[in-house]
């Protein structure tokens, strides 16, 4: 397990925002032999910058589970879609997208792809998601909201996963972790993706969110939000609570806009984990990476210039986090008190005072 985050925060840090591997390769070309060497000789300290082929085959076996999850989707769901022709099947088209771009990986693994790692990916992810299927009911993955809740711990914990999983969180946050693009990177992907799949009112009129049993759960879960939102709020100016005590919570979950809330809270905490645990594991990447490297043009300067951007804004994010391992407490604190302001934030969003 060690050495699987090792090798995660190598990906992390060491890749760049926006352009990974061979960004100098051009350079081993032409002239003496003793500059074919020193060329080579960058070539080869430089390639510690980029993706090794272990990262890469984890995108490769990441990018095919999800080709054959999609794929189950469509053969099993398929058939119980609603809506007219083109919206029935925009599940195969995720699926024939998923499948284009595992061709890429395969084709692409010592060329385009590996030299430009997490623009490929980060293109691919919008792009995946911006087919309209992946905020609508009715469709897809979203199928599993038309069953009613099931009773009981496991009932509700089955309910949870369905929820996720319904709501294409799941999908969301499984390419996100097994990807693991550099932080600032996977921030604006996640969020993009948030943003695509957002559709709260729709989902909360579906049969396991509209249920009593599901909305008397959102109100316990609102109620512990707001013991943990306590300390936030109490910075805040004053205000009339939101859960005035535990036995309130059966009438405040009747409401549409505790569904809202809940929800926008859950998909927003699941859909940023990955950045969350891109930005922990970051690293640096090797200060000599750009040694010896000719002056880039065009384009190339373009993405060397986003790239150094990206990086730097990765070091912010990392140290806003604490930084090393030994500022864990600063770390916990922070999150804490993260977690209370988003939760505010949900309510307000939500309508709620």
């Amino acid at each position: 397990m060690h050495a699987r985050l090792e090798a995660a925060a190598e990906t992390a840090g060491g890749s760049g925002a926006w352009a990974d591997a061979g960004r100098h390769a051009e350079a081993s070309g032409g002239g003496s032999h003793s500059e074919a060497g020193t060329s080579s000789d960058a070539g080869t300290s430089c390639a510690a910058c980029g993706p090794r082929s272990g990262r890469l085959s984890l995108d490769h076996f990441g990018i095919a589970l999800g080709t054959i999850g999609q794929g189950l989707v469509v053969l099993k769901q398929g058939h119980n879609a609603t809506g007219s022709t083109w919206e029935r099947h925009q599940p195969t088209l995720v699926f024939a997208l998923l499948a284009t771009e595992l061709a890429v990986m395969t084709l692409g693994r010592k060329g385009f792809y590996a030299r430009h790692r997490s623009l490929v990916l980060s293109t691919f992810m919008i792009a995946v998601f911006s087919v309209p299927s992946f905020r609508r009911t009715g469709v897809g993955t979203a199928l599993l909201l038309e069953q009613p809740p099931q009773p009981g711990r496991m009932g509700a914990a089955r309910d949870l996963l369905r929820v996720i999983a319904g709501t294409r969180l799941l999908m969301a946050f499984g390419l996100g972790i097994v990807l693991l693009l550099p932080p600032t990177c996977s921030l604006v992907t996640q969020l993009t993706v948030l943003a695509l799949t957002w559709n709260l009112r729709g989902y909360c009129g579906l049969p396991l969110l509209r249920s009593p049993l599901a909305r008397q759960r959102m109100g316990s879960a609102a109620a512990l939000l707001e013991l943990l939102a306590l300390p936030v709020a109490a910075l805040g100016p004053p205000g009339a609570p939101f859960v005035a005590a535990v036995g309130a919570r059966t009438e405040v979950a009747q409401s549409d806009a505790i569904c809202r809330a809940t929800l926008s809270f859950l998909a927003v905490c699941v859909g940023l984990a990955p950045t969350l645990l891109s930005t922990l594991l970051w690293r640096p990447a090797p200060a000599d990476c750009d040694a010896g490297a000719p002056a880039p043009k065009g384009l190339r300067q373009l993405l060397q210039r986003a790239n150094a951007a990206a990086a730097a804004c990765d070091s912010r994010l990392h140290r806003l986090l604490g930084g090393s391992a030994r500022a864990g407490r600063p770390r916990a604190l922070l999150l804490f008190l993260g977690s209370g302001y988003l939760w505010l934030l949900c309510k307000r969003l939500a309508g709620l005072s």
